[in-house]
Formats: C-alpha cells, structure tokens, sequence
C-alpha cells in the first residue's frame, strides 16, 4: 500500500502549522448584517466580532466538541506530526464527520487548505490500519461489485437516457467528445445529466456517453481509501 496519506501530511506541515486556532473557519455569514456573532469573540472596544455571522461547519454544529470543528482537526493533524497522538479509532470517528463541503477553507485568512489536510489524515489514518466505518466499507463493497456507490444495476446506468429521447449518445465511436456523467447524476441527480445533453444537442456538440462507465473514485479520495480510488482512476483510463 502506498504511503501517500502520512507523506502528504508531510508535505502540508507549513499550512497546518500555519493555524492560530482563531476559529474564524467556523462561521460563514448570515446574510443579516445586524446579527450578533457567536459566543465570546469580543473585539477590544467590547464590540462583538463577526457581526452577522453564525456557525457554518456540520460536524461542528452536529456534534459540539471542538475536536469537530476545523480547528480542533488541525491540532490533531499536528498531534499526529508531532507524535504525540496515535491513528485509532476513536480518531477515525473524530475527523470523518466532516463533510468537506470547503467552508472553513473559504474563511480562514491565513488561506489554510483544510480539505487537502482532512483528505490526508483520513488517507494516513486508513494507511495506519485503522478499519473504515462500515458505511464506507459499503460504498467500497458496491463499487467493487457494481461499478457505482449506490448499488444500482450496471445495466440501468443509461436508463434516464433511454427514458429521456438520447439514447442515440450512447457509445457514439465516431464522436469527438465523451461525457463523463459520473454516478450521482447517473442513478440519482438525473436531471443534471438530462439538462447537460440538452445543452450539448443545443449547441451541437459531437458528443457521446461512454457504455462502460465506471465509477471516477472521488468517494473513495474523500474518505482516505486512495488505493481504492487509484483503482478506480485506472479502470477510467484504461
């Protein structure tokens, strides 16, 4: 197993070091300019800071314990760099709530990479033999099994195609551009890939969907399996 997780720690030491525990990343704004922000964050007038501004971060607001908030997953990025804490479960089960919807990365002022630091402590965390949680080892199962994540038949990949009058783009060889729909738009967002081979009809674009589709693995990159998803790169580009 190739030891990209730790070693991209590593390499991401300066940004994760770089963090104040300010905790500005976990606010985003409300909208509401006169909103009092959260908490004690007072400025020294005794003005309260981050006006308008309330919690943004899911995990954070799903679980309350500061090791759930951005911030408290940058320490333990730098206790484990600092060998001072160990991959267990228990921290598994701390730094997989999180999302990665972004949030905190857009916020924070000293432009920290916070997704590519909690996409490297899962990845250095399942290196370290650590068992994914069961719904991942799922997802893994599926794919594997089925080529998607959300257990549909192979054969129903292109259904909302044949369903939708564009079955024509189906395994176009002659065509000179191919559509990756990806598994959500594919057996759940469907609209999206109707709506996008309208547009490409509209515009007359030679494009065509490709017949044995697979899964492009971004799942798997997101919750540490990265030989998985290496996997699932190679299968694409084969």
């Amino acid at each position: 197993m190739a030891k990209t997780g730790l070693k991209r720690l590593e390499e991401l030491k300066p940004d994760i070091f770089r963090c104040i525990h300010c905790k500005a990343c976990r606010f985003a704004y409300s909208g509401e300019p006169d909103k009092k922000g959260i908490g004690e964050h007072k400025g020294k007038q005794g003005t309260v800071l981050y006006e308008g501004m309330v919690d943004a971060c899911p995990a954070g607001i799903e679980y309350g314990w500061e090791a759930f908030w951005n911030a408290g997953k940058m320490w333990i990025a730098r206790s484990i760099l600092n060998g001072d804490l160990e991959f267990s479960e228990e921290v598994r089960d701390v730094i997989m709530p999180c999302i990665t919807c972004g949030q905190c990365s857009s916020q924070c002022e000293n432009k920290i990479p916070t997704v590519d630091v909690i996409e490297a402590l899962r990845a250095a965390c399942v290196e370290a033999g650590v068992p994914m949680i069961e719904k991942h080892q799922l997802i893994e199962k599926l794919v594997k099994e089925l080529n998607n994540p959300y257990g549909g038949k192979p054969e129903e990949r292109f259904k909302w195609a044949k369903e939708a009058g564009l079955e024509k783009y189906i395994d176009n060889k002659n065509a000179k551009i191919g559509y990756f729909i990806g598994c959500t738009a594919a057996y759940r967002q469907i609209d999206i890939a109707i709506a996008t081979s309208k547009i490409f009809e509209k515009l007359g674009i030679d494009f065509t969907f490709v017949g044995d589709e697979v899964c492009c693995g971004s799942p798997f990159f997101r919750v540490g399996a990265v030989d998985t998803a290496q996997e699932l790169k190679g299968r694409i580009q084969a």
